[in-house]
């Protein structure tokens, strides 16, 4: 069976972890980082930059 891939991303402040946490396909693992996990490398990858590019928008 293939193994999920799983990105972790660190934001420099806790409510921009806070914000995108509550989006789907998001766990909060610390106070500044959230993973994600997803079937293939390039959803994982796809997905990362758009909650990146959502926490920039809606949290900054």
């Amino acid at each position: 069976s293939k193994k999920p891939h799983r990105v972790d991303i660190t934001f420099h402040h806790e409510r921009n972890a806070d914000f995108v946490s509550r989006m789907d396909g998001v766990t909060r693992i610390s106070d500044c980082t959230v993973r994600i996990q997803k079937d293939s490398y390039d959803a994982a990858y796809r997905y990362l930059r758009f909650v990146i590019k959502i926490s920039n928008a809606f949290a900054g």
